[in-house]
């Protein structure tokens, strides 16, 4: 799963990623663990958000997302 945020690398959950590489997530009443990798990388970065605009609309990433220069990817531990 990839996840862009907010406020790129400055979003506050970014820089604790970048700290500790492990995430929760929950999502209809279950609990996931994850391991947390960031992607700065540009080029892999703006394919993550063409997934993204793709599958939710360009205006709606540019409103969401307004800073795109990091992405995470979330892998099941």
């Amino acid at each position: 799963m990839y996840l862009l945020p907010v406020g790129g690398q400055d979003s506050q959950w970014f820089k604790n990623v970048l700290k500790t590489p492990t995430m929760g997530l929950a999502a209809h009443r279950r609990k996931y663990a994850g391991s947390a990798t960031p992607i700065m990388e540009p080029a892999a970065v703006n394919g993550i958000v063409d997934e993204f605009q793709a599958k939710y609309g360009q205006a709606d990433v540019a409103k969401y997302y307004p800073n795109q220069d990091v992405a995470v990817a979330v892998s099941p531990m």
